[in-house]
């Protein structure tokens, strides 16, 4: 409700009037339409009274007050401003009348719509059919595709294994996370990065699937991108920007982001916690001042294979903080030959054998279409397989729950401090945080099923277990890892010695890990005797299934790498490159006379004085001058300035120098 002597400003933006008009109002109490042109233009405002009754009859007593000030263009800008608002504020009745006049008398109006169909027409963006079924041949026997599946998947390990040696571990680790995609209602996002050494074909998968349908590629984003809040284009045109919209029932490809895990503590925060909201598969909004609110609710299913090189501590600490929704694959370190190389140098060059990798994938998964069980959703235009759970091996399922369980106690954060010159381990802890096992279950469920999935089974058995263990060894600390496999390969128990000497620790470190095993629930531990340096853990007993041959057989002699140093090379190299451009600024900022060289300056330079040149940037911070020792006059002791100008000038009050 207005108040009686509201004074109700324009918006001149929406009609480009600024430059034109430094204001227009409308006071209600008088009914008064006041105009303020600029002053190059005309001094004193425009003042008009406004018909209440009539919107054809305003409109032509101000048409006539501005006839003749402004241009026609500006004045048919200004009666569009006029109508808009009185419009929108309700000051005038606006009947069908007037609107027909208006509409003949003023065709060009961008804000006047004469019907609400004409304006749906030119607001609404033309509505995109939904994509039409794909027309595939299904296969008509369930079992001749299963097989013809099986074979094709079977023929891609050995192209990959044959042209690019080592490829087939990731590819194989992204195929079952793209297929995730394709089981009938599951629901949960699934993250899987690729974790390996700089040269060892992580990358290269995600470059095999890019051009795969039902695929999203990006090589950078921002977290914020996922729903933008830019103030540089109209709150309309954000969801065309917005990157989530983009991903949703999609393979989202992402193949470097160290550069995302190596950002500072508080963006690195920022970016884990809109990751891991997104994971949970219910969209995302957020706000800003610039748009308010934003974002995306409902079901929003989508599947993320990305790449790096390790990955820092620092994120580790988060993801157990904000809540650990990315899962990892670390790929083995292959140690290659003079032999291998020199039989890669002689073979077929890069494109040909990608080539040959790239055709046997798209047979697979052409052939992986053609499935009989797999029906179109219209919803998410994928194809989806229903699920046979009555089918599944129970013993491959406890597997599945075991691992769940391991890996929340594996990837926990547990706060550890020194107490030196106490009793027991001179390390206390924390609380730590362990995970409720429920989502991590869920998860490595999924991957297994995926991963029968990509060989034609809607079913789990003891083959697909493999792929879980790695993925749980690769996703915690590596750190952690290590030594949960000392503990396995002693019988599962290990002391203070025993770790020093496998992983070459020192003993203070050494108890330290031994006081984390404990604080995560994964050990027991033994002080031993006061004084006795030599402590003890043991693996708990809900943890002893690990030690039977049968983990062994599936585990297939995974070992997860350890690709840490290359973190650290790179950290070095910034910091030395930091330093670099420390070091060209401050030469930049050197005076010709400065308190560091006392010589004059150059013959034909400007001598700037002792404190050099004061026309450098403000970024550019001048570096101190090193301190001189002062010096004190032989005959009187007094100090001299540090300048040898002024010692030379000094005027001794006993019989010592003068000028």
């Amino acid at each position: 409700m207005r108040e009686p002597n509201e004074i109700i400003e324009f918006d001149l933006s929406k009609h480009q009037l600024e430059e034109k008009l430094n204001g227009m109002m409308f006071e209600t109490e008088t009914n008064i339409l006041v105009v303020k042109i600029k002053s190059e233009l005309k001094s004193s405002p425009l003042r008009c009274n406004v018909d209440i009754s009539s919107m054809k009859n305003t409109i032509q007593l101000v048409d006539e007050m501005v006839n003749g000030t402004l241009d026609k263009e500006t004045k048919h800008r200004c009666i569009y401003c006029l109508r808009y608002h009185l419009t929108k504020y309700k000051i005038i009745k606006f009947n069908d009348s007037d609107r027909k006049w208006y509409s003949e008398a003023f065709p060009d109006d961008p804000t006047f719509f004469p019907d609400r169909e004409q304006k749906q027409k030119r607001e609404s963006k033309p509505v995109q059919p939904p994509d039409p079924e794909p027309q595939i041949q299904k296969m008509e026997s369930v079992e001749e595709w299963q097989k013809l599946v099986k074979e094709k998947y079977w023929a891609l390990k050995h192209t990959a294994d044959e042209n690019f040696p080592g490829l087939w571990f990731s590819l194989e680790f992204q195929l079952s996370v793209k297929t995730i995609l394709n089981i009938k209602n599951c629901t949960l996002p699934f993250i899987g990065i690729i974790l390996g050494r700089p040269g060892s074909q992580k990358t290269l998968g995600i470059e095999l699937m890019r051009k795969e349908k039902y695929t999203y590629y990006t090589d950078s984003f921002s977290a914020k991108a996922f729903v933008s809040h830019s103030t540089a284009v109209s709150k309309k045109e954000l969801e065309e920007i917005d990157m989530l919209p983009k991903i949703k029932n999609k393979l989202f490809l992402t193949p470097e982001l160290s550069p995302t895990f190596a950002k500072k503590d508080d963006d690195l925060k920022e970016i884990i916690g809109i990751i891991t909201r997104i994971a949970d598969g219910h969209g995302y909004k957020s706000d800003s001042g610039a748009h308010g609110g934003r974002g995306y609710t409902g079901e929003w299913m989508f599947t993320w294979i990305g790449a790096a090189v390790d990955i820092p501590h620092s994120v580790h600490k988060l993801l157990s903080t904000l809540g650990p929704k990315i899962y990892f694959i670390r790929v083995p370190k292959i140690q290659k030959s003079e032999k291998d190389y020199l039989k890669q140098l002689q073979g077929d060059e890069f494109a040909v054998k990608f080539k040959r990798v790239q055709d046997a994938l798209t047979d697979y998964l052409r052939t992986f279409d053609t499935g009989p069980q797999l029906d179109f959703d219209k919803n998410t235009n994928l194809l989806k397989m229903p699920w046979n759970a009555q089918k599944e091996d129970e013993n491959s399922l406890v597997w599945i729950i075991k691992l769940g369980k391991l890996l929340g106690h594996l990837r926990a954060y547990a706060p550890t401090w020194g107490t030196k010159d106490t009793q027991g381990t001179e390390y206390a802890y924390a609380m730590a945080k362990v995970e409720e096992p429920d989502r991590a279950i869920e998860q490595l469920r999924n991957l297994a099923r995926a991963h029968a999935l990509t060989q034609g089974r809607n079913y789990i058995t003891s083959e697909d277990i493999p792929i879980v263990i790695k993925t749980v060894l690769s996703t915690a600390s590596i750190e952690r890892v290590n030594i949960f496999d000392l503990l396995l390969a002693h019988n599962g128990t290990l002391n203070t010695r025993q770790i020093e000497l496998s992983l070459n620790l020192h003993e203070h470190v050494a108890h330290r890990t031994m006081a984390e095993l404990k604080a995560v629930g994964l050990v027991n531990l033994d002080e031993g005797q006061h004084g006795n340096s030599i402590k003890t853990i043991t693996l708990r007993s809900e943890f002893k299934s690990f030690l039977d041959k049968e983990f062994r057989k599936l585990r297939e002699e995974f070992i997860p790498a350890d690709y840490s140093e290359y973190l650290k090379k790179e950290k070095v190299e910034e910091e030395e490159e930091e330093e670099e451009e420390k070091d060209q600024v401050a030469s930049r900022i050197l005076p010709p006379y400065c308190p560091d060289n006392t010589e004059p300056a150059a013959e034909g330079e400007e001598d700037k004085g002792l404190r050099g040149n004061f026309s450098a940037s403000k970024t550019e911070v001048e570096p101190k001058p090193k301190p001189r020792p002062q010096e004190t006059c032989p005959i009187c002791g007094e100090i001299l300035d540090s300048n040898p100008y002024w010692a030379k000038h000094h005027n001794c009050k006993g019989e010592g120098m003068t000028e």
